[in-house]
């Protein structure tokens, strides 16, 4: 059987413990992994069905984004720290 023809799916398995899987047509349950939370359990079946990002990847690659916004303005404001303390412009490579 091909993975891509089944269904994932999730259950909780313990109190605390979320297990993503899939029946096979006789039945049998596969599982893939746990999860102590239904999020995690949900994304991972989310992804396996064929979604795009989850939501909480979105976020974060948001906040990567942001993160990379912010060392790009602190690296321009040294620069500009450099060249008004020495006078001279840093040296880049390429230049």
């Amino acid at each position: 059987m091909n993975r891509t023809d089944v269904v994932w799916v999730y259950m909780r398995t313990e109190p605390n413990l979320y297990t993503v899987g899939y029946y096979d047509p006789s039945h049998n349950w596969h599982g893939d992994s746990d999860h102590g939370n239904v999020r995690d359990a949900a994304n991972r079946v989310h992804f396996l069905n064929g979604g795009s990002s989850t939501p909480h990847q979105v976020e974060t690659n948001r906040h990567l984004a942001d993160i990379a916004q912010s060392l790009a303005r602190i690296a321009r404001s040294m620069e500009v720290a450099i060249v008004v303390e020495t006078g001279v412009p840093p040296n880049r490579e390429g230049s």
